[in-house]
Parts: C-alpha cells; structure tokens; sequence
C-alpha cells in the first residue's frame, strides 16, 4: 500500500493520513530497533563503525568553520538512537546530552552512555530543557526530523534552548527530489519507494528545507549531502528497489567508495565534493548546518 503525500504549506510534504501519537510510541518502543530498522543494528562490522566515525568527522569539520569555541562546549542530540554521534563529542571532551522515544539502541551500542540520554516524547524533554534554562552550543538531528508529527514545533523549540551562536547540524532524507522524479519517469523504479510509513511522516529536500528553516527562525550556513546511492537505480544491475538483493551490494560499494575519499584527499576537499553535489539535489540524504537568526 502506498499512503498518500500532501504538500505543506511550506513546501514539504507530509503523510495525508498521519500515524498518532500512540502508534508511533509503540513503534519506537518495541519495533525500530528491535527488529533493525533503518541503519540500526545490535552489532557492526569494522568497515561500517569506520563509515560512521568518518560521517560524524566531515561533519564536526565542516561545523568547526563556523562554530566559536568555549570552555566546555555543550552538545544536545536529539534523537540519539545508538550513540555513535554522542560518543565521539563525548570523547571530543564536550558535555554532552541525549534524547530518544527508547532506550534500546543506546543500550545495544553504548551502554556506558545511558546515563546521558533522556528517555521519553522528545517535545515534552525540550520544554523541560527550557524551563531550566539549559542551553546548547550544537544541536544535532542525525535523520530524526522526518520522524515527528510536528517539524515545525520541533524547529521552534530548539530555538529556546540554543546558546547565542550555537548551530544546528540537521540530516534528513533528500525525498521528493527531482533525481527521485526522474527515476519515475523514466520507469527505472515502479513506486515511490521513499515513502515510509510511519518511520518518515515528512518528506524534506535540498530545496524545501530552505523554507522551513527561514520559517521558524534558523539561518542556513551550508549544505552538503552524502554519497548518491540512487544512481545506482539507473543500472538494471545494480538496481536495490527491483531488485532487493542488490541492496547490500549497493551498500558495500557506498563504503568502498567513502573510503577512497577519506583515504586519498582531505576532510575539507570531501567535504567540498558533497556540498557541491548538495546544490544541485544529489545525495540519498542532506545536511543542513545553521544557526539562530
């Protein structure tokens, strides 16, 4: 079944027909991570842990041409699922704190760092955040934005508790992208197979982000994407959507070719191929880095 897309007014777009509250606690409580949804997983080959450090380092580089530093700088994950992100700010010597709807990737990956994750309704810990009057250097949202039911509130709370030139590092899936309209068209994939329900309720891309970044108050600084996965689709061969044993392979040759990069040229060079890629909407995701107007 496909669930049907509604374009915000905003310009993004959104399921139609919304899961509730209720059905996506249950999910994150006791599916997502369970049954290895997504990226996640109880344990991790050498070759992926050095694809993800290697992800969160470009990063962190690129957030360094704009962040000003201070004695212990603080740092809010939200949405911190398996704690890969938080263990490397943590071992960067930052305070660091973690939210996420359950428990279970932090404790699968991370268990010394359950003690920095708060558990629970993501909107509910913010506002205690901000009753007392926490503040954070770098806010961080590693594909989590697309998963809540309302963005925009979300985008409006960080606001409150963000220090004065903190930053937002924001990854979210490039959905709705004219390269995913032209694999429609041109007939190499025969659904929209981004949709997902109800892991993705809203469906962001390098151009749509803009909007609700301006709307709820956030500056955009840069963008960069992340590896092109879907050229794979225009190859019959090597085609994951028709064909789902290609999907690891697809995967496995996304590492290789990461490596490559990070072996032969530097963090600031890779980080200038992608942002170049980010401008004209290639890359199966983007980030936005940003700060509060």
């Amino acid at each position: 079944m496909e669930h049907k897309l509604i374009t915000n007014k905003l310009g993004f777009k959104q399921l139609k027909n919304k899961p509730s509250i209720n059905t996506i606690k249950k999910y994150y409580e006791k599916i997502y991570f369970q049954k290895n949804k997504a990226f996640y997983k109880k344990k991790y080959s050498k070759e992926e842990n050095d694809y993800i450090h290697s992800k969160i380092n470009q990063k962190f580089h690129l957030i360094n041409s704009f962040l000003k530093y201070r004695k212990k700088m603080s740092f809010l994950d939200i949405g911190c699922g398996n704690g890969f992100v938080l263990n490397f700010f943590l071992k960067k010597k930052w305070n660091v704190t973690g939210i996420d709807f359950s428990e279970i990737g932090i404790q699968n990956i991370h268990p010394k760092l359950r003690s920095k994750v708060l558990i629970g309704d993501l909107n509910q810990i913010l506002n205690k955040l901000n009753q007392k009057k926490l503040k954070f250097d770098l806010i961080w949202l590693g594909n989590v934005l697309e998963h809540v039911l309302e963005p925009i509130e979300l985008m409006k709370l960080m606001k409150k508790i963000i220090n004065k030139n903190g930053l937002t590092c924001i990854t979210v899936p490039n959905d709705d992208s004219s390269f995913q309209k032209f694999l429609i068209s041109n007939k190499f994939v025969d659904k929209k197979y981004w949709i997902a329900y109800p892991d993705h309720i809203s469906y962001f891309n390098h151009n749509n982000f803009k909007n609700l970044l301006k709307h709820t108050g956030w500056k955009l600084l840069t963008q960069v994407s992340d590896f092109p996965i879907e050229l794979f689709l225009t190859n019959k061969n090597s085609n994951y959507i028709l064909d789902k044993k290609n999907g690891k392979l697809a995967h496995n040759s996304r590492l290789k070719i990461e490596k490559l990069l990070i072996k032969n040229f530097s963090t600031k060079s890779v980080n200038s191929f992608y942002e170049s890629l980010a401008q004209v909407g290639l890359g199966r995701n983007i980030t936005f880095i940003s700060k509060s107007l």
